[in-house]
């Protein structure tokens, strides 16, 4: 060519349009975003994003009032409903923001 360069050379690259996975953990496993997750006071749930080209940012927010940094384990001592967000962010600026309500019942079901 002309700057010099004698060699070809290949080259090969991946496209990555999809935005991090958030995975809510529970005491009966994982919920999908969208779902209701139920718990007994006191309990708690974990929240993280994953990526295959790695999480950038990632956060969570309870009642949409305030976000903190994930992953996170949020415990819930008052019953009650709650709303739970999460947004994130992977290294190649795919974004993603999703949602549970969470419910919060006495020991034994009773509301």
């Amino acid at each position: 060519d002309g700057v010099g360069n004698t060699r070809r050379q290949t080259a090969s690259w991946q496209l990555d349009s999809d935005p991090p996975r958030w995975v809510l953990r529970g005491p009966d496993g994982e919920v999908d975003p969208g779902g209701e997750v139920v718990l007994i006071q006191g309990q708690s749930v974990t929240l993280e994003a994953v990526d295959a080209a790695g999480v950038a940012h990632q956060e969570t927010g309870l009642r949409a009032r305030t976000w903190q940094t994930a992953p996170v384990e949020i415990r819930f001592p008052t019953r009650g409903r709650y709303w739970l967000g999460a947004r994130s962010e992977d290294r190649l600026g795919n974004a993603a923001k999703v949602q549970w309500w969470v419910r919060v019942e006495r020991q034994g079901g009773a509301r």
